[in-house]
């Protein structure tokens, strides 16, 4: 991890984007305040919606209950 002060932060950010590009983490100072990390955020990849792709399964469905109030152990947070 390489720690940089605020203002080193701001005359080479082009270098600081460059370490966390390599996979670095950057740990940014601030006086006074409290330090920042920089990471680099990992692209995601979503997966491609298909129309009808569960077509012919097993429909959703609700219990007979779903709109019955819970117990009041639940909301005491104890076992029931």
């Amino acid at each position: 991890m390489r720690t940089v002060t605020l203002e080193e932060a701001q005359r080479y950010l082009e270098q600081l984007a460059e370490w966390v590009d390599q996979g670095e983490e950057v740990e940014l100072i601030r006086p006074g305040k409290p330090s920042l990390t920089i990471v680099a955020k990992l692209p995601t990849q979503q997966k491609k919606r298909c129309l009808g792709r569960y077509k012919g399964q097993e429909p959703y469905y609700m219990s007979e209950d779903f709109n019955e109030p819970l117990p009041d152990a639940f909301w005491l947070g104890e076992d029931v």
